[in-house]
């Protein structure tokens, strides 16, 4: 066949993928590349079936060109590097390494006097950027009110000043209070998820792992997915014609905010909106490459409340997704068909959840589920606000109750558990998670920093054990004054000095496998008995693993069983596989673990997120496995994007770009 001939897969002939050179081995962003354009073109029945105004594709002139451009060898007779899959290796290169474009022009330029005189490796960041430029289509740039008051978008489009607060939609010279018409002060970036979403149905392989939740929903009464949890079946249950066609999409929205110029001296806070699909199997179902980076919120502020006037875009879609649906092409059944998507859930840390949610998560009613029934009470010395009360939970005639109140606040406890919050307009079972990553990572360090007496950690101190003078509880440990002198009597929950030394000699010479955990010994200092620098994995291995090795035959009895019980609680809780019948038996232990906690911990140690432990075993049984909606991936997927330089967000999103657009 003539080489030079071109495929004409718009009018129905199979595109010619073989390469002129057949020793050119093409490398991942190649395939990349290749995926996103020549993928499926030509399986269609008929091709102009399904093409409209929406369908990614180019003319087709234009498009032969482009393959033909990723396609060339960087130079005659090379066999590893394409012009394309060379250049995005350098284009990254720049973006990992912080390079100037300076720098990266100069370093072009040395490469091609390197190669041979027939390369064809862009000579300069804007022929890069140019040959790149197809990704730009991939995401929208919409103006934002630089106090975060409106999108200027819909109506709004054409208005150069905010509506509510008067602000100029460009930038303003601080100095000489000059407008700069046409440069926006704030820049919201949305990743349509409707082409990507079509996109993925291009690929048959793709679209059978999409439909992988309809026969292979667990029948032993164990969750492995969120498809066997209760939402799941609820779901099904309310809206059966959503539910009849297994290729309607399950979403679950993740949000957190990272500091793009990894200065922990900047205060400057940008925050990603991430989409998990879940009806993809357990082992692509939390990967990099199937976490859809749909809204990139700037900075420079928190957003606290008014994350929701970002959110417009992605909820347009998604409403558009829910109600109406939206054409896309099957390309393993090869017919077109009516896309539909559901929100199940939000995954996010805790004041993140408050924005979202709309409820308050600190003061009197820091709890979303209890909601006004939480049991929360101030304390005058220590200055804050605690949750206890937790016997409530218990069974109504457990001996905890009545019979052994004074192993508490010398009260009897009638009163029922709280109901969760409920209402007509909820029509799920649970619509934000509380994110157990951080509830653990809080619930270690206040239980670490109390053990080692940690200043600015530890939950004991003076104006803690003042409280127990003011309550009337607990008069072996309220506070002794002798000869002027104020004195604390030992606690049983924390170490002694000796204990302190074995406790931290053991962890600093720990051994585990490479890749287990992070080197915890770097974080331990011995002869100060301190515990510095935790990270939420390192926290995660010391709950499950590590801490009830190193306090065996420390402490008495009674705070150490305590401390095992909430270790064996995360433990389980985090499993991969659970069992149904097991959570209840989990939700119960747990309600005595924390009433144990308030046996021998002071009001002080009692904060939400110590409270927020009760609910973590019902979340369980109503959405399945923790490791579908806490925030290990999302963090792991941002601190793997993280730029490396302050002012390349451009790059940066750039990059994400070319990493995701095979979805």
């Amino acid at each position: 066949m003539d080489p030079t001939y071109d495929n004409w897969f718009f009018h129905g002939e199979a595109p010619n993928t073989s390469r002129q050179d057949k020793d050119v081995k093409m490398t991942d962003t190649y395939e990349m590349y290749n995926d996103a354009y020549l993928q499926n073109y030509g399986v269609m029945d008929n091709p102009n079936d399904y093409i409209d105004d929406t369908t990614p594709r180019l003319e087709e002139n234009e498009f032969t060109e482009k393959v033909k451009a990723a396609e060339t060898s960087l130079y005659l007779g090379c066999s590893k590097y394409t012009k394309m899959s060379a250049t995005i290796a350098l284009y990254k290169h720049k973006i990992a390494h912080g390079l100037s474009d300076n720098g990266f022009n100069e370093l072009l330029r040395i490469i091609c006097d390197m190669l041979p005189e027939d390369n064809v490796l862009p000579g300069s960041l804007h022929l890069v950027k140019k040959l790149l430029k197809d990704f730009d289509s991939c995401y929208k740039k919409i103006h934002a009110c630089v106090n975060d008051c409106c999108l200027f978008t819909k109506e709004k489009e054409n208005l150069d000043t905010c509506p509510k607060c008067n602000t100029s939609r460009w930038q303003v010279n601080s100095r000489t209070k000059k407008i700069r018409t046409g440069v926006p002060a704030k820049v919201l970036r949305y990743f349509p998820i409707i082409p990507r979403l079509r996109k993925m149905f291009m690929s048959c392989e793709k679209v059978e792992q999409l439909k992988w939740h309809s026969i292979n929903k667990s029948s032993d009464g164990k969750m492995r997915h969120p498809v066997d949890s209760v939402a799941w079946d609820n779901i099904n249950k309310k809206w059966s014609d959503f539910a009849s066609d297994p290729i309607n999409i399950r979403f679950g929205l993740a949000a957190d905010g990272f500091n793009p110029f990894s200065n922990l001296s900047s205060v400057y806070s940008c925050w990603p909106i991430f989409l998990v699909i879940y009806n993809l199997p357990p082992w692509a179902c939390m990967s990099e490459e199937n976490i859809m980076l749909t809204l990139l919120i700037p900075g420079p502020k928190q957003l606290g409340n008014d994350i929701d006037v970002f959110l417009e875009p992605l909820i347009d879609d998604l409403i558009e997704l829910r109600n109406n649906g939206v054409p896309a092409y099957d390309s393993l059944n090869k017919s077109t068909f009516k896309l539909k998507a559901i929100l199940m859930w939000t995954i996010n840390d805790f004041p993140a959840y408050g924005n979202l949610a709309g409820c308050t998560t600190k003061g009197e009613l820091a709890c979303p589920i209890c909601g006004p029934n939480v049991c929360s009470e101030w304390l005058v010395n220590s200055k804050k606000m605690v949750y206890r009360g937790h016997r409530r939970f218990l069974h109504p005639r457990h001996e905890w109750r009545i019979e052994k109140k004074n192993w508490f606040d010398g009260k009897e406890e009638t009163r029922r558990p709280p109901k969760p919050l409920t209402g007509e307009d909820i029509e799920l079972d649970l619509r934000h998670n509380l994110d157990v990553m951080h509830i653990e990572k809080n619930v270690c360090d206040s239980i670490i920093g109390t053990l080692l007496n940690i200043k600015g950690k530890t939950k004991d101190g003076i104006e803690s054990r003042r409280d127990l003078v003011t309550m009337g509880i607990r008069q072996d440990l309220q506070p002794n004054l002798k000869e002027n002198k104020l004195t604390l009597p030992a606690a049983s929950f924390t170490l002694s000095k000796e204990e302190k030394i074995i406790f931290c000699k053991r962890l600093s010479e720990l051994k585990v496998p490479d890749g287990y955990s992070s080197n915890i010994a770097n974080c331990v200092s011995v002869e100060e008995c301190k515990i510095t620098g935790l990270k939420s994995h390192d926290c995660d291995v010391l709950m499950q693993r590590l801490l009830p090795v190193v306090l065996r035959n420390l402490l008495p009895s009674g705070p150490r069983t305590t401390i095992f019980r909430i270790c064996a609680f995360f433990n389980q809780l985090c499993q991969r596989v659970i069992d149904r019948n097991a959570l209840e038996k989990l939700e119960s232990n747990m309600y005595e673990t924390v009433c144990m906690l308030e046996m021998y911990y002071l009001p002080a140690f009692f904060d939400i997120m110590i409270h927020l432990t009760i609910h973590l075993g019902r979340e369980a049984r109503l959405c399945g496995p923790v490791h579908y909606r806490w925030m290990f991936p999302f963090e792991r997927l941002v601190t793997h994007q993280l730029p490396s330089l302050a002012g390349i967000m451009e790059d940066w999103v750039s990059l994400y770009i070319i990493d995701i657009s095979h979805l």
